[in-house]
């Protein structure tokens, strides 16, 4: 018995992204399962029937179809019509074995086409992160070892012939001096583990072998990479994490939460709570509770940083029931934690942002700590989504959702007076310590008493000498890496200039290099000014390796432990450096925004932020939200043990009114402040704002393009006859250059458009997309602020 089956193509473009039709078996002939709704098949597509995934949205019976419809629903991509005007359909070429997805998943799937503009495909990868890379024990695993001597490589490092840092990455990997124990020259790596490792793409890796430098070759998958034994879910990585009696306001927030996720109602919860009140505790209570009633739970924390810890509490009370998900596994590890996450051996997700997606089957209660963070909007590369939404999205197949966080942002915030999301706070830290002493230091007032150079104000350097004659430790915050943000000429005033993206290079002196920190490229530091032949070359802003040297010369005897990319190598580089700095007691750590989330050292008594004008004057309308965040967060980490704590934030805009708020610690009034500012200016949340972002290598192009189509979409609104509508509601504005124009000879151009409701842009957007589609070569995103 044949059935039409209702397909959408997996790799679709939204122009494409609908219904075809095809004939199949009713059931699989190599099985006899029945074929059903949310099977992955292999379909003919077009005129030369090239081979295509597609997932299955509806089986239907040739007799319950009234004439065979029409348009693309009757499958005329799939078909042909005859003379007699009758459609003959084309059959699947098969069905591939990976498991169905569930009403549930599907249902997820329309959510986030509903939400976000995007073809169900699109979607899909991310409900499926996995898809069609499927291992089995017998695998052959890619490696890549050097084709060139030690020696050779080490010349190509420090020359000039490579200009791509990860490429760089990728020989220093292989060169380690480590890598050589016993005069091995065929150390091999497994290519995962060395884009994992050197942030590297494959075809990164593969143009190092064109070139000779490197060679591929296979080994055979052993048992080692597909066991369990990972360094990153080592319960030893930080000290266990021990039960504590719930506070008065922790057994509120509980039994809050408790009654919603008993009663079958699921609500949505934003716990604010100021840094070190004991959200996590909360937490964990929580979690036991939905264990104990058969639940599952997802447990988000914004960056790969803040897992080891998280990791450690996690294992070390629920053992076996803890499944990770970041970005920064193997496929072998991925395959088996989705495994044991599907099959229900593993029933809590510790995970990032991608980790919403896990395949728990009754999830009752999703926790996103740091709700606030940047980290949980996927900004980068296919569909951009928000963490904090599909959790939402999740949230109608039963799960309550507990947002956390010291600083939310102010969207969610007004949420809560609103009544869509409940508020519990918890105003006062949980354990013995108290919140630091925050104050400001005129970095005007300090300028005329500092030597040239010098990064540390005279109260800052006395605090840091102070704390570390009596056995504190100290953390130091600095917006960038690298040793400054630029290097120029300082008699011709030429900055050394990225070729590519027409952006100053940092400047990375233990490295001797400038690197272009957007696309990657990079080359030697010159001695020299290129134009002028000036010896004289200044720095820009201070980074994370300027300020480690300068700690280093003030305190010759003390460890001074850094924390950026550029020092946190592999799956446990955060790990074992957040281990050192806490079990050894080193008394400095210099980082960036990786120390400023979620970290809980009692020995920390001193924090100092040295450049928090960094922080503030960026091009966004939430800039002074972001930047009160940062300050707050990272002033969050002193005096949470015995010892009172003490933050010194180095500034030249003192009067600025995010860094006033965060030093008085009154979350309050910097919502009040940021609230009206938004209103008047007409920015979420009092409207949906959406940024359709278009880049190519073609300047004009993309102006053009973006030109049309905004002259198209503004020609549509005056002309919707809608009485209810009223003037002028729906904003279109631009086309405009990005605040960073262009990245690897890709010129980056926006249209914003604003609405009092997101279905609004996103029907607006469709309808003119589907007559003015963009130009070859050309990359189109829409991305959402609310």
């Amino acid at each position: 018995m044949k059935v039409h089956l209702k397909v959408y193509l997996l790799d679709s473009t939204l122009a494409f992204d609908m219904l075809y039709t095809y004939l199949a078996d009713e059931e699989v002939p190599e099985t006899g399962v029945p074929i059903r709704r949310g099977m992955f098949v292999v379909v003919p597509f077009g005129n030369g029937n090239s081979l295509r995934e597609a997932v299955v949205w509806d089986v239907v019976r040739p007799e319950a179809e009234d004439g065979g419809g029409n348009g693309a629903d009757n499958g005329v991509t799939g078909g042909k019509v005859d003379a007699g005007r009758k459609i003959s359909f084309k059959e699947i070429a098969g069905v591939y074995g990976d498991a169905p997805l569930s009403e549930q998943e599907l249902e997820l799937c329309e959510g986030m086409c509903r939400i976000y503009a995007c073809t169900r495909g699109m979607a899909i990868r991310c409900i499926r992160p996995l898809l069609a890379k499927k291992k089995s024990a017998s695998r052959q695993i890619e490696v890549v070892k050097l084709a060139i001597s030690r020696k050779e490589a080490e010349n190509i490092i420090s020359g000039t012939k490579l200009r791509s840092i990860f490429q760089i990455k990728v020989l220093e990997e292989l060169t380690g001096s480590d890598r050589y124990n016993a005069g091995s020259a065929e150390y091999a790596l497994d290519t995962d583990d060395l884009m994992l490792k050197t942030g590297a793409s494959r075809a990164q890796i593969k143009a190092l072998e064109k070139k000779g430098f490197i060679a591929f070759s296979t080994r055979e998958a052993g048992a080692r990479d597909f066991s369990g034994d990972n360094k990153y879910i080592s319960s030893a990585m930080l000290p266990t994490y021990s039960e504590h009696t719930l506070n008065h306001k922790q057994e509120e927030a509980f039994e809050a939460v408790k009654e919603s996720i008993d009663s079958d109602k699921p609500q949505l919860f934003l716990l604010h709570g100021v840094t070190g009140s004991g959200k996590t505790e909360v937490y964990m209570h929580l979690i036991s509770h939905v264990l104990k009633t058969g639940g599952d739970v997802i447990m988000m924390v914004p960056e790969i940083a803040l897992t080891p810890q998280m990791i450690s509490h996690f294992t070390s009370r629920f053992g076996e029931n803890v499944a990770v998900w970041h970005s920064a596994l193997t496929d072998a590890v991925r395959e088996k934690e989705w495994y044991r996450m599907s099959k229900g051996i593993a029933r809590i997700a510790v995970c990032t942002r991608s980790g919403i997606f896990a395949p728990l089957k009754n999830v009752r209660l999703i926790i996103v700590d740091e709700a606030h963070d940047g980290s949980y909007r996927s900004e980068e590369t296919g569909l951009r989504y928000n963490a904090c939404e599909v959790a939402e999205l999740r949230s109608a197949s039963g799960a309550c959702v507990l947002f956390g966080s010291a600083t939310p942002d102010v969207t969610m915030y007004h949420r809560t007076g609103t009544g869509e999301i409940r508020l519990l706070n918890l105003p006062e830290r949980a354990g013995p310590g108290k919140l630091p002493s925050m104050r400001i230091v005129d970095m005007r007032e300090e300028r005329a008493n500092l030597a040239y150079g010098n990064l540390f104000s005279r109260e800052l350097k006395e605090a840091l000498a102070e704390n570390y004659a009596s056995g504190g430790q100290s953390m130091l915050f600095v917006g960038r890496r690298g040793y400054s943000s630029r290097m120029f000429c300082r008699d011709c005033g030429r900055s050394m200039i990225c070729g590519s993206c027409g952006l100053p290079m940092t400047f990375h002196k233990g490295a001797g290099r400038l690197l272009c920190n957007y696309c990657g490229k990079t080359a030697p530091a010159p001695e020299r000014c290129p134009k002028c032949d000036s010896p004289y070359l200044g720095f820009g802003s201070a980074g994370t390796e300027r300020v480690e040297r300068e700690l280093k010369q003030d305190f010759p005897d003390a460890e001074v432990l850094r924390m950026d990319s550029d020092t946190v190598k592999g799956r446990d580089g955060h790990g074992a450096l957040l281990k050192r700095f806490q079990k050894e007691k080193i008394p400095f750590l210099v980082g960036t925004q990786m120390i400023t989330k979620g970290h809980d050292f009692p020995g920390v008594t001193l924090v100092g932020i040295i450049d928090a004008d960094g922080q503030i004057n960026q091009p966004e309308y939430d800039a002074g939200e972001k930047a009160y965040q940062v300050i707050a967060q990272v002033a969050g980490r002193a005096g949470r043990g015995e010892d009172p704590g003490k933050v010194l934030i180095q500034a030249y805009n003192i009067d600025d009114p995010s860094i006033h708020a965060a030093v008085d610690g009154d979350y309050k009034e910097f919502y009040d402040k940021e609230l009206s500012f938004r209103r008047t200016m007409l920015y979420p949340p009092f409207c949906s704002l959406c940024n359709i972002r278009v880049n190519s290598k073609d300047d004009r192009g993309v102006y053009d393009y973006l030109s049309a189509l905004a002259a198209a979409m503004r020609s549509d609104v005056a002309s919707c006859d809608d009485p209810d509508r009223p003037e002028g509601e729906i904003c279109i504005l631009g086309p405009s250059r990005e605040a960073i124009p262009k990245i690897g000879d890709r010129y980056r151009w926006r249209l914003t458009v604003k609405a009092p409701d997101r279905s609004q842009i996103i029907a607006l957007f469709l309808r003119q997309y589907a007559k003015i589609k963009p130009g070859t070569g050309m990359r189109l995103a829409t991305v959402f602020e609310n």
